[in-house]
């Protein structure tokens, strides 16, 4: 009799301990594939950037970590300040010639990513092409800067690219780093690779 008890005793021992789950069990392992879901992105007010600049940053992929402060990102340990040549809200109104068309870039930064513009192309009084729309900022712009030439002076000029957002003719807008030398800003229509039209020609275009 003494012996049943002991071995029932025993049993309802390993019974119990089979049944209660462990402590290590309740603590989630680390998964590779859930930390490549982690996002090396920190953005403090993401209201100041468009959701198209932020997801295209996303896709990058950079291997440093990145945040967004205001106006700066800082990747790693390295620190850029967003493009600021052009005051958000005010509107700025760029042209070119040659020797019979007109051509005018009407310009307002909207954020510190975005830009809402309105390019038309005339001959006199007859209107080449026109379109109004919205651009962001090249995602990748903190890496280098594009380097269109001058006509004028037959030197290139750092500038950012700006992508139309909608699909068309009018495929990127280059704003120029700084001023000239005669203190004036410098912008470059980009057609995409199927548009050969005048409307688009390799000119800078020019604000006070």
């Amino acid at each position: 009799m003494k012996n049943l008890t002991h071995l029932a005793f025993v049993a309802v021992l390993i019974f119990s301990c089979k049944g209660k789950p462990s402590e290590s069990n309740n603590i989630r392992p680390a998964d590779s594939t859930s930390k490549k879901t982690v996002s090396k992105i920190q953005i403090d007010d993401e209201s100041l950037y468009s959701k198209s600049f932020l997801n295209n940053l996303r896709s990058l992929n950079y291997s440093e970590p990145i945040r967004l402060v205001k106006d700066q990102i800082i990747v790693g340990g390295d620190t850029a300040t967003f493009p600021n040549d052009l005051v958000i809200n005010k509107e700025y109104y760029f042209k070119a010639n040659n020797d019979t068309i007109i051509y005018q870039l009407n310009l307002t930064r909207i954020n510190l990513t975005d830009v809402k513009f309105q390019y038309l192309s005339k001959l006199k009084d007859s209107l080449l092409f026109t379109e109004t729309g919205m651009a962001t900022l090249n995602s990748g712009f903190f890496l280098a800067s594009e380097a269109p030439d001058d006509e004028k002076t037959g030197e290139g000029y750092g500038a950012n690219d700006y992508t139309n957002v909608k699909k068309s003719d009018l495929s990127l807008i280059k704003i120029g780093l700084g001023r000239d030398d005669a203190g004036l800003l410098r912008a470059l229509i980009v057609p995409n690779g199927n548009n050969q039209s005048i409307a688009f020609p390799s000119i800078t275009l020019r604000a006070r």
